[in-house]
């Protein structure tokens, strides 16, 4: 017997850590940018990979793309990764918890498996497999932070394999700090990844106007405009603390950009942005 989406959320994750679940929240107004407008291109692709060092928008721009994927009624589920994620059964377990909070019905034996950490690797992986083909609408998986799986690791082996099996309306979106070699290595065809760089992430001139104005610094002209995305070379952490440390002043954001990178990346280094 199946749950359904609202019992199964109430007993597949009592023994996970609930927030490497829920979608982190981002302060203040998300800028319309050219990249957040690409939502619609992640449901055409069973992988979309989006990698850059720190502080350039990965997570942010998750958030965005969730928002906008939820409005035009495809089911989402999100996945927070970090350094104590070893175990492909225990993975296994917080994709199974992710799904049953998007609201996809999971088997009734198999959530009680999972909560008891007696849950078989392979039973479980099929299991989700045929719940996700068998709702049959459009699921945007979101994994974040999938930097912190080694490429030759077992998890690193099993998702690769559980998104090779994946019907195909489950759809994985995954940030990473590098390029994540083992979900798109020589063996996946390209027609099947969306891949996205911090250069489509470093903002324009005319995202770095409206970032600007966001942060109450208008008094700067074209010129100044443009000394200061050249200077930044688009990177939206360093755009952040330099804004925070220059009070609206030019040369000081121009300095703090110019001489403090290396600390900037430190700062940011676990920052939502």
């Amino acid at each position: 017997m199946n749950h359904t989406p609202s019992e199964s959320r109430q007993t597949a994750d009592t023994s996970l850590v609930r927030t490497k679940l829920a979608m982190p929240s981002v302060d203040g107004v998300l800028l319309d940018r050219a990249i957040g407008q690409r939502a619609k291109e992640l449901l055409s692709q069973k992988i979309s990979v989006i990698h850059a060092p720190g502080g350039y928008g990965k997570t942010t721009t998750l958030v965005q793309w969730a928002a906008q994927l939820r409005a035009s009624g495809a089911l989402t589920a999100w996945l927070s990764l970090d350094e104590y994620d070893t175990d492909p059964s225990r993975i296994l377990g917080y994709l199974a918890a992710a799904l049953s909070h998007a609201g996809i019905a999971l088997p009734s034996n198999l959530e009680a498996q999972i909560d008891r950490g007696l849950s078989n690797t392979e039973i479980t992986h099929a299991a989700l497999t045929n719940a996700a083909g068998a709702d049959g609408r459009a699921i945007a998986l979101f994994v974040d932070d999938h930097h912190h799986i080694d490429d030759s690791s077992p998890v690193a082996t099993m998702l690769a394999r559980f998104i090779k099996a994946a019907p195909s309306n489950l759809h994985f979106i995954i940030s990473s700090r590098e390029r994540p070699a083992a979900l798109i290595g020589r063996n996946t065809p390209k027609a099947r990844v969306l891949e996205f760089t911090m250069d489509d992430l470093r903002f324009n001139r005319t995202e770095l106007k409206d970032f600007l104005k966001q942060a109450g610094v208008a008094a700067i002209d074209n010129s100044g405009l443009k000394t200061l995305h050249f200077a930044s070379e688009g990177w939206v952490a360093g755009l952040k603390l330099a804004i925070s440390g220059g009070e609206g002043d030019l040369e000081r954001m121009k300095a703090i950009l110019e001489h403090n990178r290396a600390g900037i990346e430190d700062f940011f280094a676990y920052d939502v942005f």
